[in-house]
């Protein structure tokens, strides 16, 4: 049996916009899937960026991100070491791609990378980092520094973690103006005091602390590979960057305290007598049920029918939420979106509007171009992409606006979803999804599909760090890092002329709405069927959105708004 851990985290960002050429950002990505997690598990880390001209420091601070995201989770092979490595190349060749300019002449050596990135795999701890930052555990009230200024090399430290660890990832400038013990006693009070710091732009960290440790069943056990001796043999095609692999499992990350040395024998004897009562138990239980085999098969037809599948929920026009021809609105939807209690409608001549789901009160946002295509919700922003541009803001403030575009939009794309705040297109026409990645002012478009895939027969797509592409004839198609993967929907009943497609890395299902059959199927991430949504006298259904807790899904019509309750 293994051991896990709670994790929490404490984000210090000094500031959301560079300034003065200098920017610091966090990343935190805890995957959901489970395949995803028991084979990578958590990442996070410090970047801060530093250039003299040129260049647009949100859109390299996002190019590192995606990359090491998409780098890092995206291939499941090999050792998350190895894996590790990879991404912080891939990562700082991109950045560096991104100041060469169209000349062909050189920027890249104007842009300083500095990058103290961390895994939690299960107990195992890596930290790599390169450049000038900060890694610093504290264990046992004592602070040991894991590395500093990297320069070009890349320096990667393992180990195990224990309960009540907490590491200190940071900016070189925040270490220097915040030492590792007044992080500890200040906490989120420090956030106040470098809001109103000249450089903030530079000031960033992360505290990852462990807390109660939990024990896993054989099922749910990780395969946590060796520490010591490492030999894997690392090597890099990059000239100028150097690995520095460093075993901590014989000193730092070893070190027990002397409680738990006392506590051995203790420990020891109190297991002995488990095993004694354990044994006593089972006999005991062996007895029963050679004398009772007839009271054994009733318990087991018991708990077989508490096995069965979820019951169908039934939407019909009973389940009407909201009805917008009495709204006084002169509209007909065509798309839905949402976040938290608040729901984003696309209506006639690209007007947006929101609905609250508690007071049920309806407001118009915004009225764009009539050749708004999708919309989306994220981080409490509407998201409409139409063929004259793209559109973008806090919508409490009804400040949804025309954003700059750095290259062309693809052609006659049908859908959207977002993704971190980056933006995918889906364009069958063109046989490609597109990424808009944010930058200062606007987006920078960019080809996602590594390979070449016929899209023609695309109707949706969503995003939940891998993609879904759904076909018009049911079938469901998975893409990850720009490459389709062996994939496909599982059992009997399935989607025959599907409309739309939802999920999110922060659900565990995928919903899918089909037209002619009249019902919204739900299936697990790894295909597997698991509800079926009948809809009842309902025609025309247009599109879907499903709550962040699944307990309810919302469909729509041209004037009709309908919920229904999962009963997951």
């Amino acid at each position: 049996m293994e051991t896990r851990i709670n994790i929490r985290t404490q984000s210090l960002i000094g500031s959301l916009t560079p300034k003065d050429g200098q920017f610091s950002v966090i990343l935190e990505e805890r995957p959901q899937e489970k395949d995803i997690l028991e084979t990578r598990g958590n990442l996070f880390a410090v970047i801060n960026i530093k250039l003299k001209e040129g260049l647009d420091l949100s859109l390299v601070s996002n190019i590192l991100k995606d990359t090491l995201i998409e780098n890092y989770f995206g291939i499941l092979e090999g050792t998350p070491m190895q894996a590790l490595e990879d991404a912080l190349v891939s990562a700082k060749n991109k950045a560096f791609k991104a100041g060469v300019s169209e000349e062909g002449g050189e920027k890249s050596a104007k842009i300083e990378i500095n990058i103290s990135l961390a895994v939690l795999w299960g107990r195992v701890l890596y930290v790599a980092q390169t450049g000038d930052t900060s890694a610093v555990l504290f264990r046992d009230g004592v602070f040991k520094v894991l590395g500093k200024d990297q320069q070009g090399e890349i320096k990667i430290t393992s180990g195990i973690v224990e309960q009540d660890d907490i590491l200190i990832l940071s900016t070189s400038e925040f270490a220097k103006k915040y030492p590792e013990d007044v992080v500890l006693k200040m906490g989120s009070k420090l956030e106040e005091q470098i809001s109103r710091d000249f450089n903030k732009e530079s000031l960033s960290a992360i505290v990852i602390s462990t807390s109660r440790m939990e024990t896993l069943g054989k099922e749910e056990s990780l395969n946590i590979e060796p520490l010591s001796p490492f030999n894997l043999g690392i090597n890099t095609k990059e000239k100028n960057l150097n690995i520095k692999v460093k075993n901590m499992g014989s000193n730092l990350f070893s070190r027990r305290s002397n409680n738990a040395k006392k506590g051995l024998a203790k420990n020891i004897l109190a297991l002995l007598f488990l095993l004694a009562v354990f044994l006593a138990v089972s006999l005991y239980v062996t007895f029963k049920r050679e004398s009772k085999s007839e009271n054994v098969q009733e318990i087991t037809a018991e708990k077989t029918d508490t096995e069965l599948p979820l019951s169908n929920p039934l939407l019909d026009e009973e389940n009407v939420f909201y009805d917008m021809t009495s709204s006084g609105l002169d509209t007909f939807l065509s798309k839905i979106s949402g976040e938290e209690e608040t729901l984003a409608l696309l209506g006639s001549q690209g007007a947006i509007y929101t609905l609250n789901t508690t007071s049920l009160d309806i407001a118009e946002v915004k009225k764009l171009t009539i050749d708004i295509v999708d919309i989306s919700f994220f981080d409490k922003n509407i998201f409409a992409v139409g063929s004259s541009g793209v559109y973008s803001g806090a919508f409490l403030l009804n400040d949804i606006t025309q954003k700059t575009v750095l290259n062309d939009l693809p052609n006659d794309f049908i859908s959207l979803d977002i993704y971190l705040g980056n933006i995918y297109l889906l364009s069958p026409r063109e046989n490609q999804i597109y990424k808009l990645t944010p930058t200062g002012s606007g987006y920078a478009v960019t080809p996602w599909l590594k390979e070449d895939y016929d899209l023609s027969t695309a109707v949706d797509i969503a995003v939940s760090f891998n993609i879904f592409i759904l076909r018009k004839d049911g079938a469901l198609e998975e893409y990850l890092v720009g490459v389709k993967q062996s994939f496909s929907l599982l059992g009997e009943e399935k989607p025959s002329k599907p409309v739309a497609i939802y999920t999110t890395s922060n659900i565990d299902n995928i919903y899918i709405l089909d037209g002619e059959r009249n019902a919204v199927f739900v299936y697990g991430k790894d295909g597997s069927f698991k509800l079926k949504l009948e809809i009842k006298s309902i025609e025309d259904l247009l599109d879907l959105y499903v709550q962040s807790d699944e307990q309810k899904v919302f469909v729509i019509t041209a004037t009709k708004i309908y919920s229904v309750d999962t009963n997951f």
